[in-house]
């Protein structure tokens, strides 16, 4: 997985069975985050589920999990913002020789939100008055978009543009964040049963 992207030599993939990642944890930092390191050895046979591999046991579909990896130049600030100020707990973090390091942050349910051109333009105008997006950008669905949006922004984040009312009944902020990500924070003002009872909403068998 991760030696696709050029994270882990050949070393550390040896450690990845077919089973889940062969880890072991090494130290603790000293601001209580615990540090692990790649050791060739034998998962045992619940290593996938401590390594959360596990889907829920409603998943349906052959992909188990959603993993975004983004390069992150200033390492230490992009983990301080996501983890620490956005609140994604740490679920791993590894190191390999030449001070490669990795952390894999807990975001909850993913998804993956599929736009054409058009639609892509309609969420600019709306979420951002007309301030084009880029082409991938990450949404974090939060319980007050508002406040989050000020934790954000005084930890360093611009500001692209302020929580508004879409029209869809959710709370949309936009900002440029660490690790050069395009992030927009929204707060559900309804429920998927409601939305889904509206003109142009639902799914449709026939695409």
């Amino acid at each position: 997985m991760y030696g696709r992207s050029g994270l882990l030599g050949p070393e550390q993939l040896a450690a990845i069975g077919p089973h889940g990642l062969g880890v072991e944890v090494i130290r603790d930092r000293p601001d209580g985050h615990r540090l692990a390191g790649w050791r060739r050895r034998r998962p045992g046979p619940d290593a996938r589920y401590r390594c959360g591999m596990t889907p829920p046991r409603d998943h349906q579909g052959r992909v188990r999990q959603l993993r975004l990896v983004v390069e992150a130049e200033d390492f230490e600030r992009a983990v301080a913002f996501y983890r620490d100020v956005l609140g994604l707990p740490e679920h791993a973090a590894f190191e390999g020789d030449g001070d490669a390091r990795v952390v894999i942050l807990d975001a909850g349910r993913a998804t993956l939100e599929l736009a054409n051109p058009a639609q892509k333009r309609m969420i600019d105008e709306v979420e951002a008055g007309g301030q084009a997006s880029h082409r991938i950008r990450v949404a974090f669905e939060v319980d007050d978009t508002a406040t989050v949006t000020d934790e954000l922004t005084a930890a360093g984040a611009d500001l692209v543009a302020e929580p508004a009312e879409t029209p869809w009944r959710s709370l949309n902020s936009r900002l440029a964040a660490p690790a050069g990500l395009q992030i927009t924070l929204f707060e559900e003002l309804e429920d998927d049963e409601t939305r889904a009872e509206a003109d142009g909403f639902g799914t449709s068998s026939t695409r």
